[in-house]
This record gives C-alpha cells, structure tokens and sequence, in this order.
C-alpha cells in the first residue's frame, strides 16, 4: 500500500514567517506511528540523530550500517531491528528493503583523506543503486546528499537549489560520488518512484562519536591546536535539525525535487570566535591565514603522515575547502517543508557540553597559555 498523506493542519503563515523560521512544522505523529521505516547509515552522525527522531515518533525502525565500536548507543537500543553489513551487498540490502515504506539513504562515507576515490565513488553511486533497485515500487525515498553537489564560490555569496558552480580545481572524490548519485535519483524519479534529494550543510551538534570532519575541526580548536584558520567560509547546521528536514521531505517534499537543510553562514575566523565564546576561552591569537602558507603547511602534514600513518591536518582537501565560501539558503525547504535551523549559539552550548563530558579534554600548558580563561 503506498504511504498515506500526511494528515497535519497547515499552520497559518506567510513566506516571511517561513524564511525567519518564526512558524516551522513539526512532522505529523499519525503519519510515521507503525510506519515501516528503513535508515541507512544509521551508526553516522546524521544516521543516529535520524533514528532517535523516528523512534520518538513511534516508527517501526530497521536499520543498516557497517558495525559500529562496542560503545555506541544504537546497540543497546531494543526497539528496532538493526542490520549490519555493506550497502554493497546486493542480496543483504534486498533483504532490509523488504516492506519498508519510507527509506533515508544516508550511507556513505565523508571524508577528504583517507579512502580511495575508487572506493569513494563504488559506495556512494552503487550504494544509492541499490537503494533505488531494491525498494519496494510504493516506498518514498529520502536520499541524503550535500550541499557541497550545489558549489562554491571565491566570495561570500548564498547559493540555492538552482545554483551549480562547482569549481574545475575542486577536485574532490566525495563532491563528484555525490553529483553521481543525485543524477541516479532523478532518473529514478522520472520513471515514477518517489524519491526526494536533501542536501545538508556542514554538521554539528553533540553526540558526535565520529566524529565528523566539522566535529575534528572543533575538538581540534578546543585542544588548543587552531590558531590560523583559512579565509573562506561554511555554512553550519545542527545535525537535529537537519534529521527534522529529512522527516519533513518524507511528509511535504515532492520527487524529483531537492531541498538544501542550511544554518547560519560564518567565516571560519567568525566560527572560531563563536567557538572559543561557548568555552569561555580568549584566544590570544587568532587570525586568517593566506591560502599559500595553508598549503605548506598541508605538505608538511602530508609528509609528516606518510612516516606516521595519521591523518594529514590540514589535508591538501581541508585547504581546498578552507579556501571558499560555502555559503547557502535554505527559502525552498523553508517554504515547501516548513524547516527552520535553530540559533548558532544553542547548538554551540549543546556541542561544547557534551564534548567535555564525552571527552573530558585536558590542555597543556601552552595550550592553557594560548587559550586562557575569560573568567
């Protein structure tokens, strides 16, 4: 049976209230009560936040990941049916699609060093594949995407569902596997299935096990280990919120359409700034630093993993990306989903609480020189 409309009241806004975030939805209990619902990549940042929304919601979860560390939440959970294993296996994916009447395809890898770009590309194009190949004819499908699909620019300017100016030189395995798979999605959706396209901005928010690429950034500042940063800018989003934006394209969006799940745009020496305020820390340098020295400083860490097998950082990728501005707006999923990003700050608060709980970091002495209190 193919899934029943949502049946919640249109609340009584004007597109002004939409773009302010002042009149958001909250999804509709009746529609996901029982509903079969299927998370891949549900051990991921976003994946994790997506099943505990669904589960508040009363859905019938079942989920697919690759096996998490011992200490993750999702395993003592006992109210939905985890499958572990590969979107790549074709038998295995089949098998938990079977039913399923809602699917987020948030599976894959982020990273910018790390993974081959073979395996790169393999996961994400034949991953969303097999999603696409295997879902029931009648499933709404959520596909989770980038906003890194939609471009960048050398200046601070907000980009939106229609913009596409990825530059040449961006030459990351990531952006092209993503491009690669919405392009299967469409073509999905213009044989009739039902399949939306989200693309989420830059991640943050607490319970980060990863953790991710914007989460290493900060705990990376918050050890004192940052002090130039690059002249571009991102856009930042909490992860919550973005889980609320897929629900919500699952009940509001329409196939065949993508919806960008953006924050707040900030440079990355405003982020910092706003980084050390939540942890109450005056950093007694911290300033831009020309593209150029970013890149010696990329080879040395390159050289520098290549003797210790570490991740590089900053990578030759996290220069590429440091270098631009990311900036975007999210008016379409405002309007057509009723989505709204809560305030920077209270996400910050959140992120910083649970980082010095989980992790309890302790600085050295010239860290706790260069940082200090502002107390």
């Amino acid at each position: 049976m193919p899934c029943p409309e949502p049946q919640v009241a249109e609340q009584q806004c004007n597109f002004a209230d939409l773009e302010s975030g002042v009149c958001p939805r909250t999804p509709d209990p009746l529609f996901w009560r029982n509903r079969r619902v299927v998370v891949t990549g549900a051990t991921g940042f976003l994946g994790w936040h997506l099943v505990q929304l669904l589960r508040q919601l009363k859905a019938r979860v079942r989920t697919l990941a690759l096996h998490p560390p011992l200490r993750h939440p999702l395993l003592a959970l006992r109210d939905l049916e985890p499958v572990f294993g590969d979107v790549l296996d074709d038998r295995l994916v089949a098998s938990v699609l079977t039913d399923a009447e809602v699917v987020f395809h948030a599976a894959g890898p982020v990273a910018v060093w790390g993974i081959s770009s073979r395996a790169m590309l393999d996961t994400h194009i034949r991953g969303t594949l097999n999603i696409l190949r295997y879902s029931p004819i009648r499933a709404r499908i959520v596909y989770t995407s980038s906003v890194t699909t939609i471009g960048c620019t050398r200046t601070a300017i907000p980009l939106d569902e229609e913009t596409r100016i990825v530059s040449p030189s961006l030459q990351l395995a990531y952006i092209e596997a993503k491009q690669r798979a919405e392009q299967l999605c469409y073509q999905a959706a213009e044989t009739g299935r039902w399949v939306t396209i989200v693309n989420p901005a830059y991640l943050i928010g607490p319970e980060d096990f990863g953790p991710s690429i914007l989460g290493r950034f900060c705990q990376r500042f918050w050890k004192g280990r940052i002090w130039l940063v690059p002249r571009g800018g991102i856009n930042i989003v909490d992860v919550r919120d973005v889980a609320l934006g897929h629900v919500l394209a699952a009940e509001h969006g329409r196939s065949g359409r993508r919806y960008v799940l953006a924050g707040h745009n900030l440079s990355f020496l405003e982020f910092c700034r706003e980084l050390a305020a939540v942890a109450n820390y005056r950093p007694r340098m911290l300033a831009s630093c020309p593209t150029l020295l970013l890149r010696v400083c990329a080879a040395v860490a390159h050289a520098h993993s290549w003797w210790t097998g570490r991740e590089p950082y900053p990578s030759f990728g996290h220069v590429q990306i440091g270098s631009r501005f990311w900036y975007y707006t999210s008016q379409r999923a405002c309007r057509e989903l009723g989505y709204s990003a809560r305030p920077l700050r209270e996400t910050l608060e959140d992120t910083w609480a649970w980082y010095r709980q989980y992790h309890r970091p302790v600085l050295r002495t010239f860290q706790r020189w260069w940082l200090r209190s502002a107390a």
